[in-house]
């Protein structure tokens, strides 16, 4: 129990964390994201667990999501009242809170529906919830939601002044951007379950892509999605 607690509390410690690998794993999300989960196979072996070891990606990440409100701040804000008001929603609500909801459903749907048949006597006993961890679920959330941020956060405050037009190049680049940023999700999400070797038919987990592609011709229609969400983050600034 003391050894448990002791490794936990490790995990804390800046000098004990990855963050090189960590770094690897934010560039191969773009480049190449089955890579970043192949090495799981030896973290397995080593450490007896799916999940990360450390925090380092996590706050790597919000470090990152902390720097990028305060660039949209400098745009859209004029308070510090405002800055903290936006820290809070994209790193606590975005980032934070919807990955602990959508974490435990995926960890709900895997464990209901995906997991082989020959591995539920063995779920019955506990050995299942030893392999599918909910760490890993959150673990698959931040490696998902890494290129969303980019996409979202950084690239769309750069065309900001492009994707906030009212002509249909406005509406065609701003609302294609949000559908890459969802199909990618999802995709990305798709390839950290299919790692594990004891779930089945994983590809159903990329069913909201032909929907996303729905809404997005749509959208096409004429509803600006940048424009609508922006009102939403910035509603006392409209």
């Amino acid at each position: 129990m003391s050894a448990s607690i002791h490794k936990k509390l490790r995990s804390f410690k800046l000098s004990q964390m990855d963050l090189e690998r960590s770094l690897w794993d934010m560039a191969n999300l773009f480049r190449a994201p089955r890579r970043v989960y192949r090495s799981i196979n030896l973290r397995v072996k080593t450490i007896n667990q799916y999940g990360r070891e450390d925090l380092s990606f996590i706050i790597l990440f919000s470090t990152l999501i902390i720097f990028t409100s305060f660039c949209w701040a400098l745009f859209f804000e004029n308070s510090l009242k405002g800055y903290i008001s936006l820290l809070c929603s994209m790193l606590f609500v975005d980032f934070l809170a919807v990955g602990f909801i959508l974490s435990s459903i995926y960890y709900f749907v895997a464990k209901r529906f995906l997991l082989k048949d020959i591995y539920r006597e063995s779920a019955s006993i506990g050995s299942f919830q030893n392999q599918l961890e909910w760490k890993y679920c959150f673990d698959i959330h931040c490696n998902s939601f890494f290129p969303v941020f980019v996409l979202l956060y950084i690239i769309q405050l750069i065309l900001l002044p492009i994707i906030s037009g009212s002509n249909f190049i406005s509406l065609f680049l701003g609302n294609s951007l949000y559908l890459v940023a969802l199909c990618y999700y999802t995709y990305l999400t798709f390839i950290g379950y299919q790692t594990l070797p004891f779930l089945k038919d994983t590809h159903t987990l990329l069913i909201p892509i032909p929907m996303f592609l729905i809404m997005w011709a749509l959208s096409l229609l004429g509803y600006n999605v940048p424009q609508h969400i922006i009102s939403v983050y910035f509603r006392n600034d409209a």
